[in-house]
């Protein structure tokens, strides 16, 4: 029953539309998105920028990235990182798929 009414009146605050609210709300980070953006963008880190603020580093890169901040993928330690094509660098799948016979 409560939940019944709290619909009802965020659909009557919306102007009659009913809004479903997904999700938690967003932690407060003690500072604001921009700011976030600003100090990546001079050059520190996600895990500085989250050791700053206390929090997980994804959820200081899900910030970014609404706010457009391009985040470039994670290389591996090897060295290696995906392909365009689906094959990890250094072989395909083909040469997997025929023993090595090309």
């Amino acid at each position: 029953m409560l939940r019944r009414r709290e619909r009802a009146r965020r659909a009557a605050a919306n102007g009659g539309i009913a809004v479903r609210r997904r999700g938690s709300a967003r932690k407060d980070l003690g500072i604001g998105d921009e700011e976030l953006v600003r100090r990546y963008q001079n050059g520190e880190s996600i895990a500085q920028l989250a050791a700053c603020v206390g929090k997980p580093w994804n959820t200081i890169k899900y910030r970014l990235q609404a706010e457009g901040v391009y985040i470039p993928p994670l290389r591996r330690a090897n060295g290696s990182s995906q392909l365009k094509n689906g094959n990890r660098a250094g072989g395909s799948s083909e040469t997997k798929l025929t023993g090595g016979k090309r």
